[in-house]
């Protein structure tokens, strides 16, 4: 009898994370997986969090939504909408919502939050989006995706941004 996988799809809300998401439902998927969804944010000023897709450029109007990715500025609603969202995506794939853990990390370091998080979970395989940055973007701004690959000890799919930045 095989064991069961246990699969993470890193989440933040953006559109890489959608499809990162719907390419392990539609390609890796298999019927007994359990699939594990991680939200990583990290404390930002006066220890709010701030999701780790947050623009660089802040709007004023919109600094509530960037600190807790809600418009109404509450990070819990931040992350009830976050589950409803990816609830609909799974349900879309014929997967059932219930039976996918939602999980949410602060962290100052996203990348090493997953690596901590899948060695802690005995993950068997981690499934993250890139934004499709290059060289010189990426080295500035940094990459989740890069440092994920890199220093963790289990398998890892980056699943390409299908609009580049």
């Amino acid at each position: 009898m095989a064991t069961q996988r246990k699969i993470l799809v890193c989440i933040d809300g953006s559109d890489c994370s959608v499809n990162a998401l719907e390419w392990y439902l539609g390609n890796l998927r298999k019927p007994d997986d359990k699939v594990m969804l991680l939200q990583v944010t990290s404390k930002g000023v006066g220890g709010m969090s701030l999701p780790i897709d947050a623009p660089v450029d802040v709007p004023q109007g919109s600094f509530d939504h960037i600190v807790t990715g809600s418009s109404s500025g509450n990070e819990d609603v931040y992350i009830a909408e976050l589950r409803e969202s990816y609830s609909g995506i799974l349900e879309d794939y014929n997967c059932d919502p219930k039976t996918a853990v939602f999980e949410n990390v602060n962290d100052s370091n996203p990348g090493s939050a997953i690596c901590k998080f899948a060695k802690a979970q005995n993950i068997n395989h981690i499934v993250i989006g890139t934004r499709g940055l290059g060289k010189i973007k990426r080295k500035i701004l940094g990459s989740v995706s890069d440092h994920v690959i890199h220093n963790s000890n289990i398998s890892v799919s980056i699943v390409p941004n299908s609009n580049p930045t």
